[in-house]
């Protein structure tokens, strides 16, 4: 079983690239099962042993060796699992975390009738990798990403069911509980830019949209109208840089004749930025100078806040200002 990301594995849906459904079935129909990547090699089952299709066959796609034979459930292990059914499954890499995916088709395909599994896979918060090539902080051991990702395995990589809860962002997240180890999913995973979008963003497509409005939908059903974070959460932040321009003789201001540039970056990469004439400040006494404002949320609550001041319009060394520190504090 794999989740490779090469060329001719394409996922169904790319997050900001509006593919037509033909297009994207296209793209499906030149993917290869590599079956040196899968984790459950065909000659270690028994025909006995292996995963067994439920009910009626529901239709069929394909002639020839093409040919598939679709089904809405299966059995393997003396457990039953169905299409939309969040499940674990066996990774190839030994000692890694089981892999966490929603079936989407289960079909039997070839003359040796093994079952296989079209799965739309999670991304465990380490697996997923930013731009920078690092990975996004864990909050929550139980935190998982979406993805529009899939991959076909054989059935008899499935371990068990598991439940994933999809979670707005302005929701309280749920408690753990039984009876299956259960997720919680409040971002979708854009592995081909490696960039994350809300669940409420309006930047999906009308598939993408409906799909993951169903998803919360279905979660709210299970839960219950889950409460609101609480407002205050949401507070206006003021951020403030105190300095002191001095005028003894060896210390004198000087070079602050053109505007200084103050630049803050957040959290989450916006960027607040706004310019200051220094030469307009009184000298020898601290002074506080507003860097920006930003509102605190709660997928945000920590972090890290970049801060700078540049001018080289005048190409001319500075000297005479002492930086004391910066003040992070509610607006109000």
């Amino acid at each position: 079983m794999s989740r490779s990301e090469d060329e001719d594995n394409v996922p169904l849906a790319k997050l900001n690239r509006k593919f037509s459904t033909e297009e994207m079935d296209c793209k499906q129909k030149k993917r290869k099962k590599n079956d040196k990547e899968i984790l459950v090699s065909e000659d270690k089952w028994k025909p006995e042993d292996c995963a067994q299709p439920i009910g009626e066959l529901i239709r069929c796609t394909g002639e020839g060796e093409e040919k598939k034979s679709h089904y809405k459930k299966f059995e393997f292990d003396l457990k039953h699992y169905g299409l939309e059914d969040s499940v674990l499954l066996i990774p190839a890499v030994p000692n890694r975390k089981l892999y966490v995916a929603i079936i989407k088709d289960i079909y039997k395909q070839g003359k040796e009738g093994y079952l296989y599994l079209e799965v739309q896979w999670f991304y465990r918060l380490e697996e997923a990798e930013k731009k920078d090539g690092r990975n996004w902080e864990q909050r929550d051991s139980r935190d998982l990403f979406y993805s529009f990702h899939r991959d076909e395995v054989f059935a008899e990589s499935v371990r068990n069911k598991c439940t994933v809860h999809f979670v707005p962002d302005r929701k309280k997240i749920p408690n753990p509980g039984p009876p299956q180890p259960d997720f919680i999913v409040q971002n979708v995973y854009d592995f081909v830019d490696k960039k994350l979008w809300k669940l409420t963003d309006k930047d999906f497509d009308e598939m993408q949209k409906n799909e993951v409005d169903f998803l919360v939908a279905k979660t709210m059903s299970r839960l219950g109208d889950l409460p609101d974070i609480e407002t205050e959460q949401d507070t206006p932040i003021d951020v403030r840089i105190e300095v002191a321009k001095m005028e003894q003789a060896i210390d004198s201001a000087q070079g602050w004749e053109y505007r200084v540039s103050f630049k803050m970056v957040l959290p989450t990469g916006e960027t607040k930025e706004r310019r200051e004439a220094m030469n307009m400040l009184e000298r020898n006494r601290w002074v506080e100078i507003q860097t920006g404002e930003f509102m605190t949320s709660p997928e945000h609550l920590s972090g890290k806040i970049e801060f700078s001041m540049l001018e080289v319009k005048s190409e001319q060394w500075k000297s005479g200002l002492i930086v004391k520190g910066v003040a992070i504090r509610p607006k109000n």
